[in-house]
């Protein structure tokens, strides 16, 4: 099973560096329908949302990204973008702020 997910996240990854953003959302619902979605692919289902501008499912996938995986950092930059492009300019600021913080400490 886990060389399946691999494959997967694979099959993911290269519709993102080909920027087939469309087509990334199509694969990960064929695979979230055969209920074997791999997690770490949930950031670049939020990515190929907000490339293709629908930001309220981007933030969403962000949401269900950071519940697994608090640490990452990709997918706090993405909120902040997200919030940049939804005008809210004082929420970007605080989210670039608390992710210098965070890594500051490292």
């Amino acid at each position: 099973m886990a060389e399946k997910t691999t494959e997967a996240a694979a099959k993911i990854r290269a519709l993102i560096e080909k920027k087939a953003y469309a087509e990334v959302i199509n694969t990960f619902a064929d695979m979230l329908a055969q209920g074997n979605p791999p997690m770490e692919c949930f950031a670049d289902v939020a990515r190929a949302y907000f490339e293709l501008g629908d930001y309220t499912r981007a933030a969403s996938w962000v949401t269900n990204t950071l519940t697994r995986e608090p640490d990452n950092v990709d997918v706090r930059i993405l909120l902040a973008r997200i919030c940049q492009r939804e005008k809210r300019t004082a929420d970007a600021l605080n989210l670039y702020e608390n992710i210098l913080r965070a890594h500051k400490r490292e």
